[in-house]
Order: structure tokens, then C-alpha cells, then sequence
């Protein structure tokens, strides 16, 4: 099994990868082709990818960072016209990792040094260090807040704290956002952490999950309290959409068990149950997005949806589909997973608001689902597509 994400990751990359991308520098160079232009340059090989509520970014091989669709998310700052294609962010930094959210971006470099980047204070469209960055060895983005995991199982966590997700016992209903990494309430040593919309959650060594914060998930607990003992989680994962109503997905052994907003009953399941699989669909890793909309003629309408990636490498989604973003080449709601079409071997899976990402095992990033500000950075904004096509190069 994978260790625990919503992002995309893989470990290695083969002598493949590398050819592939010497291979299209060499065609670029005797061709003549526009470095300018999307999809002219040799193609990215990545190593992580995270989507979010309408941008992904991603870290390739050799540490570079990328992001595309929101256009704060890339340095543009107040534009927002968004960004089709991958742009290269802080070339002055290497990245292990990257993680956006809705309005929060944030990376960590291979000199675990934390940086993140937002739409507005305390952080700008230029990455800033978190103050009190003790060196994390893993960073999870929410909406507004993230977390940091230390190597020895130290939480940290900064942002928002509206409802309570950073564990501090009480929420900031009048107090901006913090730059300042801060523990959460409890003393707790943790595994695994994941940061979603307005809450947070944690697994300990035990197999026990721990969430704190306001959503469906938790119940409005500003502390970190015991959701599920006994069930010996090993991975865990956690999304949501940007009102609040959260969900997170956890393996165990060879099951997969979600709770939270359940989106096609509306209500909350506060117990962790198991998802049903296809046959022979051992989960590795799990993922969970999505997104809040309004409609015209309707108060509101919550998406959401969920993937995974089978032990066999093969990509699944269930939940809302009305943009494609289940990757099965219809707009049809799924109960239960269904297989994403036309993929190579996925290595990882990143589900966003209402697009998803895919990662093979040789670096080649995928994205479907909505495309309204560029999220899928496949050079162009056509509203969505709604099976895998591959991310274009740089602009």
C-alpha cells in the first residue's frame, strides 16, 4: 500500500522516463518548436500532483515545481485569466511536494523548508516561509489551513482557523489567518495527517483516527478526538468542497471505508463505512475531492466525488459525475467505483473540486473532469472533458 494522500506520488522513475524526455527535448531542438507555445516543449515527467479546488500542481523529477488553472496559484496574482498550461513557480526552490487548496497553496522543499502561497494575507502570490517551520517530512493543504507531520510524529498546523482546524481547542472567529505554525491541542504522535475543508484528520501508530476541526467529518470538535478505534486504518485520505462538508476515506488491510458528507443520501455518516469494490480491486490508495457550487434557481448543490487506485494500477471514481470529472466518458453519478477509461498503469490518483488528476508509473500526468479555469492544463479552458487527456508542456 501507498502511503497515505490525496496528492499523487510516485518513487522512482525508470530509464524510460528518461528517454522519453531526452528523446522530445531532441525532436523540440530539430523541429524548431515555440518553447512559448503549450504542448511545443518536452513534456514533464512528474513525481507528485495534487489537485485542488481549480488548480493542480505538481513537482517533476528534477524538483521543479508547476502549477496551473487559478492563476494566484502560479504568481499571477490579482489576474484571472486563467492558466492553461503547467508554469514553472519559485525556480529558486527545489520541491519535494507541493499541495493546493482553494485559496492556499503550499510546498515543501528538499531542504524540508515549508513555503506556501494565497490569494491574500498573511501569505501573497510570492511563497513565503511559515514561521516556526520545525521540518516536516510531509505537508498536507486544505481550503484555507494546512498541516505539517514531523519525522517523529509531530503535528503542526497554520492558516485558518475559523472553524477550529488547527486543533487549538477553540476557533478564531475574529483572528486573520496565521503564518505560524502551531500544535494542535492533545499531544498526540501521528502517522499519517491530512488537511481537508475546514478540518483535519490523523492517524495514530495504533490504527486509530483522530480529526478535529467542522464538518460533517467530526462534528464541530475544535480538539482532536477519537472518530473510530479499532479499525487499524494503515492510509488515510481526506477532501471535501469549500463550504465545509467534508469526507474522508481510510484502508484497512484490503477494505477502503469512507465517513462524512455522504453525497447521495445528504446526510453525514459519522462512522467510517466500507465502500464496495469491483472484484479484484484491492485498494492501494484513496482520494477524495470536491466542490461547492451555486445554481441559479436553487440554494446550492454539493458535488462530490471520490477515486482510487487498485493494486494493479487501475484507476476508479465514484460519487457526482455532472462534469465528467469520474473520468468514465459520461456524466452519470456513480454509487460505486467505476473504472476511469483509457489510462495507462496509474501509480496515484488526486481527485480536486470537480476535476480529477492521474499519475502514471512513468511520470506522465492525466487530468478530467471540469476545466473552467485550466485546472486540466491541457492548453486550453473547454468547459470539461470527460475521459483522461494527458497535461500539456510548459507554455
Amino acid at each position: 500500500m501507498t502511503a497515505e494522500s490525496r496528492r499523487a506520488s510516485i518513487p522512482f522513475v525508470d530509464s524510460l522516463v528518461q528517454n522519453r524526455y531526452w528523446f522530445a527535448a531532441f525532436l523540440a531542438l530539430v523541429l524548431g518548436c515555440d518553447a512559448t507555445s503549450p504542448g511545443s516543449g518536452p513534456p514533464l515527467v512528474f513525481a507528485q500532483l495534487d489537485a485542488g479546488a481549480s488548480a493542480t500542481c505538481g513537482v517533476t523529477v528534477d524538483g521543479a515545481g508547476y502549477c496551473w488553472g487559478d492563476a494566484w496559484t502560479s504568481g499571477g496574482g490579482g489576474t484571472s485569466k486563467p492558466v492553461i498550461a503547467p508554469r514553472r513557480i519559485a525556480q529558486d526552490h527545489q520541491w519535494l511536494m507541493i499541495e493546493v487548496g482553494r485559496a492556499l497553496a503550499c510546498g515543501l522543499t528538499v531542504a524540508h523548508e515549508t513555503l506556501c502561497w494565497a490569494t491574500g494575507f498573511p501569505f501573497d502570490s510570492a511563497p513565503k516561509r511559515v514561521k516556526g517551520d520545525p521540518g516536516f517530512v510531509t505537508i498536507s493543504v486544505g481550503d484555507n489551513h494546512a498541516c505539517g507531520l514531523t519525522a517523529t510524529g509531530g503535528a503542526w498546523c497554520w492558516g485558518d482557523n475559523f472553524r477550529g482546524e488547527l486543533g487549538l481547542a477553540y476557533p478564531d472567529y475574529l483572528t486573520a489567518p496565521r503564518d505560524s505554525a502551531v500544535q494542535p491541542a492533545g499531544g498526540q504522535s501521528y502517522v499519517a495527517l491530512r488537511a481537508g475543508p475546514e478540518s483535519t484528520c490523523g492517524l495514530v501508530a495504533n490504527g486509530d483516527l483522530f480529526c478535529w476541526g467542522g464538518s460533517e467529518v467530526e462534528g464541530d470538535g475544535f480538539t482532536p478526538h477519537l472518530v473510530q478505534a479499532g479499525f487499524g486504518f494503515t492510509t488515510l485520505s481526506f477532501g471535501g468542497n469549500i463550504a465545509g462538508r467534508g469526507r474522508a476515506c481510510a484502508i484497512a488491510a484490503d477494505s477502503l471505508s469512507c465517513f462524512g458528507y455522504e453525497v447521495h443520501s445528504a446526510l453525514a455518516q459519522p462512522i467510517p463505512t466500507t465502500v464496495t469494490l469491483p472484484a479484484g480491486a484491492a485498494p492501494s490508495q484513496a482520494t477524495v475531492g470536491g466542490i461547492f457550487e451555486p445554481l441559479v434557481g436553487l440554494p446550492y448543490v454539493y458535488a462530490l466525488h471520490e477515486c482510487g487506485v487498485s493494486t494493479t494500477g487501475a484507476a476508479f471514481c465514484w460519487g457526482t459525475n455532472d462534469y465528467g470529472q469520474l473520468g468514465d466518458s459520461t456524466t452519470v453519478d456513480r454509487a460505486t467505483p467505476s473504472m476511469v477509461a483509457g489510462l495507462p498503469v496509474v501509480a496515484a490518483v488526486t481527485a480536486g473540486g470537480v476535476h480529477t488528476c492521474a499519475l502514471t508509473r512513468d511520470g506522465t500526468a492525466y487530468c478530467w473532469g471540469w476545466n473552467g479555469r485550466g485546472q486540466l492544463g491541457i492548453g486550453s479552458s473547454q468547459d470539461h472533458v470527460t475521459t483522461p487527456m494527458e497535461v500539456v508542456s510548459p507554455r
